[in-house]
C-alpha cells in the first residue's frame, strides 16, 4: 500500500495491553498516535513516545542505566549494588516517572526502621489492576496502590483518546482513617535529556490542575545535560474526602 494511500487511512483504535518492560509487568496504552508504558511494580511510567513514520520513536523519559526491578524482589543481597534499603529499594525500581506520596525525600530513621524508602510507599509497592476499557473512542487504564503506614489509598487513571498526541491523568487520593493527614504529593518527572536540551523547554510541557501546586524545569548541577519536572504539592487529606487531581502530558 503506498504512502499517500496509507496516510488518508482512519487513526487506529486506541488499545490497552498487558505486557512487559525491561523484563517487569506493565500495561501499555496505544493509539497510533503515541504510546504509553506504565509498570505495576512502583506505578512508574516508563516509557512515553510520538509513534509516526515522520517521526524518530523515541522514549521522551529517562531509563535508569542499570537494570531495574519491582520493589517487592528487592532483597538485601542487592543493598551492595543499590544502597540501603531506604535509598536502594526506590532506586532499583525507579525509571521514567514516579510519584512521591505521603512525604518526598528520605524517610526518617523510624519510618526507615519500619521498612519505608525514599519518596514513601506509592512508589515502593506493587499496584492493582483496578479496570481497563477500550473502544473505537479511546483506551483508558485504572490503577491503585495501597499506603498502609500512611494509611492512604490512590488511584490513578490514565487515558488515550483516537488520532491525538495527549495522555490525559486523573489521580484520587483517600485517607482511610478517621483523622486528619498532611501529606506531600509530588509528580517527579524526569525527561530523557534530549527531549528537555537548551532551547527546547517550549517543546516540552506538563499541564496539572489542583490547589498549592507549583511545577518548574529546572536544569541540575548533579545531573549535568538532564532536566527534571517536579509538579509539586502539599496539602491535608481530611475524613473520609477525596482530593483529585488531572493533568495531561503533550
Amino acid at each position: 500500500m503506498g504512502a499517500s494511500r496509507s496516510s488518508k487511512m482512519k487513526a487506529p483504535r486506541p488499545g490497552c495491553l498487558k505486557t512487559n518492560c525491561h523484563n517487569r509487568p506493565a500495561f501499555c496504552l496505544n493509539n497510533g498516535v503515541i504510546k504509553l508504558t506504565t509498570l505495576t511494580g512502583g506505578g512508574h511510567i516508563a516509557d512515553f513516545r510520538l509513534l509516526g513514520q515522520t517521526v524518530a520513536s523515541m522514549n521522551s523519559l529517562w531509563e535508569a542505566p542499570w537494570p531495574t526491578m519491582d520493589p517487592g524482589r528487592f532483597r538485601s543481597s542487592h543493598v551492595r549494588k543499590y544502597g540501603a534499603t531506604s535509598m536502594g529499594k526506590f532506586l532499583a525500581a525507579f525509571t521514567g516517572h514516579a510519584v512521591c506520596l505521603d512525604y518526598f525525600g528520605e524517610p526518617s530513621e523510624e519510618e526507615a526502621v519500619r521498612g519505608l524508602a525514599l519518596h514513601g510507599e506509592a512508589a515502593n509497592s506493587r499496584w492493582k489492576l483496578l479496570g481497563r476499557k477500550q473502544n473505537n473512542a479511546e483506551a483508558r487504564l485504572l490503577l491503585g496502590v495501597r499506603l498502609p503506614a500512611a494509611g492512604l489509598r490512590l488511584r490513578r487513571d490514565l487515558s488515550l483518546r483516537r488520532n491525538e498526541s495527549v495522555v490525559y491523568v486523573e489521580e484520587r487520593l483517600t485517607n482511610e482513617r478517621t483523622q486528619d493527614h498532611f501529606f506531600h504529593w509530588i509528580q517527579h518527572v524526569h525527561p530523557w535529556p534530549t527531549v528537555a536540551a537548551p532551547g527546547r523547554e517550549r517543546c516540552c510541557f506538563a499541564r496539572i490542575s489542583g490547589p498549592d501546586l507549583a511545577a518548574r524545569l529546572r536544569r541540575t548541577k548533579s545531573h549535568p545535560g538532564q532536566s527534571r519536572v517536579h509538579l509539586a504539592g502539599g496539602s491535608c487529606a481530611r475524613r473520609r474526602k477525596n482530593k483529585s487531581r488531572s493533568s495531561f502530558w503533550a
